[in-house]
Parts: structure tokens; C-alpha cells; sequence
């Protein structure tokens, strides 16, 4: 069995959806997908810290952050350590100034990269947490915020 994580990390992510498109951003070199985000920081609210990310990763600051849609516990391993992470997935409209479409968003940090990825095509882009996929693909209630947790590794 593996040893359990120190800690347990808190991370704010943005849902965004146009044109059955989600944002996703990748670390160049990964070949996996996440939602965008990152860490909440100690005192911070979960929602004005995905303002920050989204601010300082994509340049969307001024993106409307609306209602928790999902937290979802994840447990897995990382490069041979235990990681254990709550997920709080937001509603997130994007700025009017992008306007329509998928317009392509541009990384402001070098290690990261933004994609518009079909709800269907989404488990084939690796987005992880895994679960997402599928709570994507059955259709999001915006007015309903549900659970999800994964098995931990064994």
C-alpha cells in the first residue's frame, strides 16, 4: 500500500464551456490535461483564488467565477509520492472582450498551454482527474453542486 500523503492540497478550477468546448490547460511535456486552476492559498476563498490563477496563467482575471458545480477528491501517485487533493470545480463565464466561439487563449506562463477540447473527446485528451470526463459527458446541472472521490492508489 502507499504511504499516505503529508498533506492534503486545496485547488480551485475553472469550468468554461463554449460551443461543447472545455478549456484545459496542459504542462508542456505532460501528457495529460487538467481544468484550469491551481492552489488556494492559507485565508484565501476558493472562488478569489481562481480569479488569481486564471489571472496570472491565462490572462482572464476578469472572467465571471459563478458557482461551485463539483468537488471531487483525488488520491493518486505522482512520480513515485502519494498525492491527495480536493478539487473544487467552478461555473466560470469568460470575459465578453474574447467573444464568440473558441478563440485560442494564450499561456502568460512558458511551462503552460491552453485547448478548447470537445466534451467527447475530452478522455481521449488524458483531462484528469479521469472522472471529469464522464460527469461532463452526462451533462452538468449548473444549479446542483455534487461529490465525487476516487479510489486511493493502490
Amino acid at each position: 500500500m502507499t504511504a499516505a500523503p503529508k498533506h492534503i492540497e486545496l485547488i480551485a478550477r475553472a469550468l468554461i464551456v463554449r460551443d461543447r468546448r472545455v478549456l484545459t490547460c496542459r504542462e508542456i511535456g505532460q501528457h495529460h490535461c487538467s481544468l484550469p486552476g491551481g492552489h488556494i492559498d492559507p485565508g484565501e476563498a476558493a472562488a478569489t483564488a481562481l480569479s488569481r490563477e486564471l489571472a496570472e496563467e491565462a490572462g482572464l482575471g476578469d472572467a465571471h467565477v459563478g458557482a461551485c458545480l463539483l468537488v471531487q477528491e483525488h488520491r493518486f501517485d505522482q512520480r513515485g509520492k502519494p498525492k491527495h487533493e480536493l478539487n473544487m470545480v467552478f461555473h466560470v463565464e469568460p470575459p465578453e472582450r474574447l467573444g464568440p466561439g473558441c478563440p485560442p487563449i494564450a499561456a502568460l506562463e512558458p511551462k503552460l498551454s491552453f485547448a478548447w477540447v470537445a466534451i467527447s473527446d475530452l478522455g481521449d485528451a488524458n483531462l484528469l482527474p479521469a472522472e471529469y470526463a464522464g460527469w461532463l459527458a452526462s451533462g452538468v446541472d449548473l444549479d446542483k453542486t455534487c461529490w465525487q472521490s476516487s479510489p486511493a492508489p493502490r
